[in-house]
C-alpha cells in the first residue's frame, strides 16, 4: 500500500510540476538568471540571408544560437533554406558566413526545426544543448533573441515561465514574449541550457510556443544533410537521454520576486500617481512620478509628454483631485514636468534621484513598474541603454519624394494627407524644410526626421520656375495594417516609441496610458520612467540620469 501511495505521490508531483527541487525566488532566482544570461549571451545570434558576391543583406533579420565548437546554428525551419548562404553577428561584432542544412517541416510552423552550419574559419562562442523532454510547468525560463522591432545589433533578454512543456501541437509553451525577428532565437533554462527555438505566437502575450531541443538532439544526423524533410526521418532518428535533470526548480508564480521586493513596492507605491488631461479635445490618462525637493515637501511630477495635454490637467491623490500646469517640456525625450496647485507627501527624494542616476541598466535585473492603488507590475531588463531611431513615430506631409533632373521632387501624394490639403504636387521641387537646404533624398529624410507628428513646417517648393512656401503640420505615418498577432495584442503600442537616444527596454505588458510612472530595481534603486509600449515584446523606460538632466535644466532657467 505505501509503495502504491508513493507511486502516486511522484506522479502527482510530476503532473503539476512540482519536484524533489528547490522552489527559486527572489535574490536566488535572480542569481540563477544572471549567471544563466553570462553562460549564454555571447552564443546569440542575428542572422540575415546574404548575398556573398553581392555583398548584400537578402531578407529580414531572424535569430538563432551556436550549440558548440564546429560551428552548428540552430534555429527555425521557416527562416532557413538548405545550401543558402547567411551572414551571422554576434553580440560582441564577429560575423561569420553560414550555410543552411537540413530542415523538418509538415506545414510552416510545424515542427519548424531548422540548422546551419559556420563556414568562416574562426573559434566561435556557443552555449550548450539542453534537454526539454523532462521540462516541468512553472519552471524558469529565459528568452535571448533580436526582436526586429527594436532592431539592435545586440540581444534583448526576457524571463518567463513553462506552461506547457509540449502542447497539443508539440510546442513548449512559455510566458517569455515573442515577436517577428525572434524565429529562431533560443529559449534557455534557468542553467543558461538550450530548450528550445523561438517558432510561433498568438494574439495574447502569455501565448508563445517553442521548438522542443530534444527534436534537434533526436534527428542531429538528418539535419547535417541539407535537405528539407516534410515528415520525420525516423530512420536516422537518435536516442537521447536526460536522467541528469534530476532535481528541477520550479517557480510559485504567485510569487516570484520575493518578499524583500514586494516591501521595496510597497514602501515606494506613494511615488506615482494618475494624471487626467485634456489632449486634442479628449480625456487622456497618464502616470506621473512625483519628486520631492525636500523644501517644505515642494513636489513636481515627471510623466510622458504625448500623452498629457497643456489644458485641464488634473493629479489623482488621496484627497482627491488636484490642478497641476506644465512648466517644461522636452519632447526629445517626450517628458513633461507638472507643478501640482499645492504641494503632495511622499515622492522619489531629489537627493535620492541624484544618488541613483548613476545605476547601471543589467540584462536580466529585476524591476518593477509602480503603479497608484495597484499591485506592480514585474518584469527584466531587457538591454543596456541603448538608441532607439525614429521610425514608428516620424511625422509625414503624406507625399512621396525622389531625385530627379538634381531636385528632390514630390513623387506621389496620398488623398487627404497634409501635403494634399496644401495643393502640393507631384513634380514639385523641395527647395528647403523650415530654412534647412535639400539638396538630395538623404538631406530630406535627416531634415524630415527630426519633426514629430503635430508639429509645424514650412517647406519651400518650386514649380514651373516659380518657388513658393506651404505651411504644413505633420501627423504620423500610416503603416498598412498588418493580421500578424503581434500586431494585436491588448492595449496596442504607444504613439510615440522611438526616436529616443538613450533607453532601456523591459518585458513588462503595460498599456500606453500606463507611461509615466516610475520603475525600481530589486535593491531599491529608482530606474527610471516607463516612456513608451513599444511593441508586443518591449516596454521602453527612460533612465534616472536622462530624468536627473531635464530637471537640472529646468531649474537652471528659474534661477
Amino acid at each position: 500500500m505505501r509503495k502504491i501511495l508513493k507511486v502516486f505521490l511522484v506522479t502527482f508531483l510530476l503532473s503539476t510540476g512540482i519536484t524533489s527541487g528547490q522552489n527559486l525566488k527572489g535574490k536566488k532566482l535572480a542569481q540563477n538568471i544572471s549567471a544563466a544570461i553570462e553562460k549564454s549571451y555571447a552564443a546569440c545570434v542575428r542572422i540575415w540571408a546574404f548575398d556573398t558576391s553581392a555583398n548584400k543583406q537578402m531578407s529580414a533579420p531572424f535569430s538563432g544560437v551556436v550549440v558548440n565548437k564546429d560551428g552548428h546554428i540552430l534555429t527555425a525551419a521557416h527562416v532557413v533554406m538548405p545550401g543558402a548562404t547567411y551572414q551571422v553577428t554576434f553580440p560582441d561584432g564577429n560575423q561569420c558566413i553560414a550555410i543552411g542544412l537540413g530542415k523538418i517541416t509538415k506545414t510552416q510552423i510545424v515542427p519548424d526545426v531548422g540548422m546551419m552550419k559556420i563556414i568562416s574559419r574562426g573559434v566561435w562562442p556557443f552555449a550548450t544543448m539542453g534537454y526539454s523532454g523532462s521540462l516541468r510547468i512553472n519552471e524558469p525560463c529565459i528568452s535571448i533573441s533580436y526582436p526586429e522591432s527594436l532592431y539592435q545589433s545586440i540581444p534583448i533578454v526576457r524571463f518567463g515561465y513553462i506552461t506547457s512543456a509540449k502542447n497539443e501541437k508539440g510546442f513548449i509553451q512559455s510566458t517569455c514574449i515573442m515577436e517577428p525577428g525572434d524565429s529562431g532565437g533560443p529559449l534557455f533554462d534557468y542553467e543558461g541550457n538550450v530548450i528550445g527555438l523561438h517558432s510561433a505566437i498568438e494574439v495574447s502575450e502569455k501565448l508563445n510556443f517553442d521548438i522542443p531541443i530534444d527534436l534537434y538532439r533526436i534527428y542531429w544526423q538528418a539535419l547535417n544533410i541539407p535537405r528539407i524533410y516534410h515528415s520525420f526521418p525516423k530512420s536516422l532518428a537518435l536516442a537521447i537521454n536526460d536522467s541528469s535533470r534530476d532535481k528541477i526548480a520550479v517557480l510559485d508564480t504567485n510569487d516570484i520576486y520575493g518578499n524583500d521586493f514586494k516591501k521595496i513596492t510597497a514602501r515606494e507605491q506613494n511615488t506615482c500617481l494618475n494624471i487626467i488631461s485634456d489632449l486634442n479635445g479628449r480625456r487622456q490618462e497618464a502616470l506621473g512620478t512625483l519628486i520631492n525637493f525636500g523644501k517644505k515637501n515642494k513636489s513636481l511630477i515627471i510623466s510622458k509628454s504625448s500623452i498629457v495635454g497643456s489644458d485641464s490637467i488634473f493629479l489623482q491623490t488621496g484627497d482627491g483631485l488636484l490642478n497641476a500646469s506644465v512648466i517644461a517640456r522636452d519632447e526629445s525625450n517626450d517628458l513633461v514636468l507638472l507643478r501640482p496647485a499645492s504641494n503632495i507627501k511622499g515622492g522619489i527624494p531629489i537627493s535620492k534621484l541624484c544618488a541613483d542616476s548613476s545605476v547601471t541598466t543589467t540584462p536580466g535585473q529585476f524591476i518593477a513598474s509602480i503603479l497608484p492603488h495597484s499591485k506592480p507590475v514585474y518584469s527584466v531588463i531587457g538591454t543596456p541603454l541603448i538608441k532607439i531611431s525614429k521610425y514608428y513615430s516620424a511625422g509625414s506631409f503624406g507625399a512621396s519624394i525622389l531625385f530627379k533632373d538634381a531636385k528632390v521632387r514630390i513623387n506621389t501624394v496620398q488623398p487627404g494627407s497634409p501635403a494634399d490639403k496644401q495643393g502640393m504636387r507631384t513634380g514639385d521641387a523641395i527647395l528647403s524644410i523650415d530654412n534647412k537646404p535639400i539638396h538630395n533624398s538623404p538631406d530630406f529624410f535627416v531634415v524630415l526626421n527630426q519633426y514629430w507628428p503635430g508639429d509645424s513646417i514650412v517647406i519651400k517648393l518650386k514649380r514651373a520656375g516659380v518657388v513658393f512656401d506651404e505651411s504644413i503640420v505633420l501627423r504620423p505615418i500610416r503603416f498598412p495594417v498588418s493580421e500578424h498577432p503581434a500586431e494585436h495584442f491588448a492595449g496596442g503600442s504607444s504613439k510615440i516609441r522611438d526616436g529616443f537616444n538613450k533607453v532601456f527596454s523591459h518585458d513588462a505588458l503595460l498599456y500606453p496610458d500606463k507611461c509615466g510612472g516610475p520603475i525600481f530595481d530589486d535593491s531599491g534603486a529608482f530606474c527610471g520612467i516607463n516612456i513608451a509600449r513599444h511593441s508586443r515584446a518591449s516596454c521602453l523606460a527612460m533612465p534616472t540620469s536622462v530624468i536627473c538632466q531635464f530637471l537640472f535644466d529646468y531649474i537652471k532657467t528659474v534661477k
